[in-house]
């Protein structure tokens, strides 16, 4: 059998408000959705592939079919809890990177 544990930090939003709750979603998917999305689904989420751009690799068709459901089981590791705010101004960053992707703040 094959599987897959990932491990991640789990984000809540550090206010009610709906962005600071978007913003602890994109920094699941940042954790969890990079790595489990092409897995179960075979591509990366859509957000990702918006926010990321052309840095982020593409997978050809066949690649997307391979991948798509080729686990037996999954695993979560779980350490940690994050109170996430929202940072649409990390979109500007000059060298953007994994955190300024997310545009959150942690």
């Amino acid at each position: 059998e094959i599987g897959i544990t990932l491990n991640v930090d789990w984000a809540e939003p550090a206010s009610s408000s709906p962005e600071d709750y978007n913003a602890s979603q994109r920094k699941l998917i940042w954790q969890l959705g990079w790595y489990a999305d092409p897995v179960f689904f075979g591509d990366y989420p859509q957000i990702m592939k918006d926010y990321v751009g052309d840095r982020l690799p593409t997978f050809t068709q066949q690649q997307k079919q391979d991948l798509k459901g080729s686990h037996d089981f999954f695993g979560l590791n779980h350490y940690t809890t994050a109170w996430v705010k929202d940072d649409q101004a990390a979109a500007n960053a000059t060298v953007p990177d994994w955190n300024t992707d997310q545009r959150t703040n942690v």
